[in-house]
Order: C-alpha cells, then structure tokens, then sequence
C-alpha cells in the first residue's frame, strides 16, 4: 500500500526491487501459510478425536488424510498459475468476498475470502479420511471436520482480508 503513494519517499531503484520481490514474497507466504495451517489443523483434529470424543486417531494418519485432502488446494493453485499468465493476478478469487467488495480490509471479509470450492472440496476429502480411520460416527466426524474447516479460517482469517 505504501509503495502505491506517490511521496511515500522511496528512490526509484527501491519501487522496483520491491516490484521484483512481490510475485516471489505472496507464492512464498502462501507456502508457509499453508504449511503451518496445515500442522496446526492435524494437531487440533489429532486432540479432539482423540480426548474429546475418544476415537481412533494416529498423528500419521491424520497427516496422510489431510495431506490427501490438499489435492484440491494444489488444483487451485496451478488453476492460479495458468490464470496469472491471462489476468496479470497472482490469485483466482472464488469466495463469496466477490459478493461484499466494500468489506475489504474487515475480518468478516477475511471470513468470506478464506472459503472457496477448493476449500470445500478439500474438507470432504477430510471428513471422508477421517470417518474411514476413526470409526467414529457421522455426527461427530462432521464436528471434527466443521472444527477443523473453522480453525483453518480463523488462523487464516487475518491473512485473507488484506488480499485484494
């Protein structure tokens, strides 16, 4: 946003090497988002399916299911890449935020922006992984899951509501 203002002060030579560093600096914050968002979300499943409703849960597991689960999300991003080289935008927005554009910058905004089909389609694979390995019933592996899908926003939630 600073480098957008006219008498930010920044030489020219700055503007742009940080026009150079953008497209490398968002895929790689993005990686490491969704890296740490993935550790805590298995961690948080792993704990609720093992002590709140006392399943069957192995950390391994877990992992493998949800690393599964993020087939979707790679989907979206090589849908991302190839888009990029049409649009000149790094990200494919196919949230409902598209709906509310004078919400940007809010959390209820960050909420909108963080659910998309891939997201979606990402936690049924989940709830279908976790209902296979847990032998827990329907009701509480869809709670695990809504648990899960909300900690993925929430700990996401600030991340999305600067994406324009």
């Amino acid at each position: 946003m600073r480098l957008s203002q006219p008498d930010a002060g920044f030489t020219p030579q700055e503007i742009e090497l940080a026009m150079k560093l953008a497209p490398k600096s968002v895929i790689t914050s993005t990686l490491i988002n969704n890296l740490l968002s993935w550790l805590f979300v298995v961690l948080a499943v792993y704990a609720i399916i093992k002590w709140v409703f006392r399943g069957r849960a192995d950390v391994s597991e877990l992992f493998s299911i949800t690393g599964y689960a993020y087939t979707p999300v790679l989907i979206y991003f090589l849908i991302c890449f190839i888009a990029s080289f049409f649009t000149g935008e790094l990200l494919v927005d196919m949230s409902p935020a598209l709906l509310f554009p004078s919400l940007k910058g809010t959390t209820t905004y960050g909420f909108l922006r963080s659910i998309d089909p891939f997201m979606i389609w990402q936690f049924v694979i989940v709830w279908i992984g976790i209902k296979m390995s847990s032998r827990m019933n329907n009701s509480d592996v869809t709670w695990v899951t809504v648990f899960a899908f909300l900690v993925t926003v929430f700990v996401n939630i600030d991340y999305y509501k600067l994406l324009d």
